[in-house]
């Protein structure tokens, strides 16, 4: 990852951003970088593929995450 352009997220931030939840990411390849705590990195697409598994499109995802956006605001 180091070499190429990949954009990557943390778990909360996954989270924070796209309708996921922790149980939707225990099986998602992640790479943990382990410092003073560990932090799980993911790749963008793999959780934007989720998301179509989870919701059936792109366009209702998309949706969802907008009402929750909506909701915290």
């Amino acid at each position: 990852c180091k070499t190429t352009k990949t954009e990557l997220i943390t778990k909360s931030d996954a989270m924070s951003q796209y309708p996921v939840g922790k149980n939707d990411l225990e099986d998602v390849r992640h790479i943990e970088y382990k410092a003073t705590y560990v932090t799980y990195l993911f790749l963008v697409k793999d959780i934007k593929h989720i998301c179509v598994e989870k919701f059936g499109s792109e366009d209702e995802y998309k949706k969802v995450m907008k009402e929750k956006w909506n909701k915290k605001t």
